[in-house]
């Protein structure tokens, strides 16, 4: 029976599956189980602030071209 090590977010260190509170530190584990899932989120983040960015970049170039035109 294989058993899933999870790792504490705040210090790092290995705890059990089940476990609720780190063994080292003592702060509530939260399921940090998978270091490479949490590093894939990081890449959607980036991408989802590229397409917000890029989206108010756009906005701003169209209320600009609004005030030229009427101003």
């Amino acid at each position: 029976m294989a058993i899933t090590i999870m790792y504490c977010r705040q210090c790092g260190a290995s705890n059990p599956e089940d476990a609720k509170f780190c063994r080292a530190c003592r702060r509530r584990v939260e399921g940090y189980r998978d270091p490479v899932f949490y590093a894939e989120s990081d890449s959607w983040n980036s991408y989802g602030n590229f397409i917000l960015i890029s989206g108010l970049v756009f906005v701003a170039i169209i209320l600009l071209m609004c005030f030229m035109l009427y101003a």
